[in-house]
């Protein structure tokens, strides 16, 4: 280790967060160690929401070549959200993943009288901030919002699996897949299904929208339903991205584009948490904001 990661190594210590040591990157395989492992990753998140909300993101180990992103637009580190008033909510849930070096949370945010529900990605490597991507979501930007149920959830997205419904991480990653699949051949001759069941719970910018009693067609009905019967079709799947897995969690972060020219509806960016157990998507939380691009491929 050279002199300089020396320092940054010991400066991330300082600062409460473990670091492991990294080892070397085989082509086309995730590390067996990151350096940053799952409480390092979640303290860094929690971090970043702190350093945003006192609007100084000099505290925080920034790359000099970092990205960020905001609602797909790219920004320099301090605009955008940054240089809003903000006030934290209590909701957060996390999917953290040591061996590629991401960590993501969901969490609400008060800017005056409003309400923002929030996903932030981190993307670190060598103790540094390497990618952010922000999605603010605000009322009246999709079709769904109810950020004000999410802090009645249960805690699912933190709670281990038992050993006998864990998945491995390339299973996990093509249920997800397969999830997306079943959306974008909706209603086709090429559909095929999605791993759900009638328990299968979504909720969408903190909006229930599987098993609502008294809801619209869509909403009432069961996952499989909404799905088989093509109720979401003709809808396009775009720059599908898989960013995060934590087997143990049975987690795992996607965030694509979604597509409905013919409802001429606009282009939406979906960021999902997804909790899989024994192979089947058990819930489903989803950040949703209108964008023409995610500004990520």
């Amino acid at each position: 280790m050279t002199a300089v990661r020396l320092i940054t190594a010991c400066a991330m210590l300082s600062m409460g967060l473990s670091c492991a040591p990294r080892s070397k990157r085989v082509l086309g395989q995730v590390p067996p160690h990151a350096a940053c492992d799952r409480q390092c990753l979640t303290q860094l998140v929690d971090r970043y929401l702190a350093a945003l909300i006192a609007h100084a993101p000099a505290r925080l180990p920034i790359a000099r070549e970092a990205r960020f992103t905001e609602n797909g637009h790219e920004l320099h580190l301090g605009e955008g959200l940054w240089q809003s008033t903000l006030r934290p909510g209590s909701y957060r849930v996390y999917i953290a993943d040591p061996d590629s070096g991401v960590v993501a949370i969901q969490t609400v945010l008060y800017q005056g009288t409003d309400t923002l529900q929030v996903l932030v990605r981190l993307a670190v490597r060598d103790t540094l901030i390497r990618e952010v991507e922000t999605l603010i979501a605000r009322k009246g930007d999709t079709c769904c919002w109810s950020p004000t149920t999410l802090d009645s959830l249960p805690p699912s997205f933190a709670e281990d699996l038992p050993s006998n419904a864990i998945r491995s991480r390339p299973e996990l990653l093509a249920i997800v897949d397969g999830y997306f699949t079943a959306l974008h051949t909706g209603g086709t001759a090429d559909y095929r299904p999605a791993k759900v069941d009638d328990r299968t719970t979504r909720w969408e910018n903190g909006q229930r929208t599987t098993n609502v009693a008294g809801g619209n067609r869509i909403i009432s009905v069961s996952a499989p339903v909404q799905m088989d019967q093509g109720m979401f079709a003709p809808l396009q799947v775009m720059n599908r991205r898989y960013l995060a897995v934590d087997a143990q969690k049975g987690t795992v972060l996607a965030i694509v584009l979604f597509n409905q020219p013919e409802r001429q509806r606009p282009t939406t960016i979906i960021a999902e948490f997804f909790k899989i157990a024994s192979g089947t998507i058990r819930e489903i939380r989803a950040v949703m904001v209108s964008s023409d691009s995610t500004g990520w491929r």
